[in-house]
């Protein structure tokens, strides 16, 4: 499992593109917190995202409800340490969980 990541800042152009995008930042946070996948993309930088197995774990221990959990299942969240650059839904790009 990968390191928690605590103490997140958001960018401001992660705000807006949450915003335009319909991306609470509870879920941003969420998901730098609790990610189980990684992936290096340019400049230096992971995309984040939370596997099916894992949010089965989390709503089995009830630590998420079952509609979190789906809403976790389309973002992903470009991080570069514990900064968060932006989010977007996880059907307009090729990383899959």
């Amino acid at each position: 499992m990968m390191t928690k990541r605590v103490n997140n800042k958001l960018s401001f152009h992660a705000l807006k593109r949450g915003q335009q995008r319909g991306i609470r930042q509870e879920v941003m946070h969420f998901i730098m917190k609790e990610a189980d996948r990684s992936a290096y993309v340019k400049g230096g930088c992971e995309a984040l995202f939370i596997t099916k197995r894992r949010r089965d774990y989390l709503v089995k221990n009830r630590t998420i409800e079952p509609s979190f959990a789906e809403t976790l299942a389309k973002i992903v969240v470009i991080a570069s340490g514990s900064n968060v650059l932006t989010a977007y839904h996880q059907n307009s790009r090729r990383i899959r969980s």
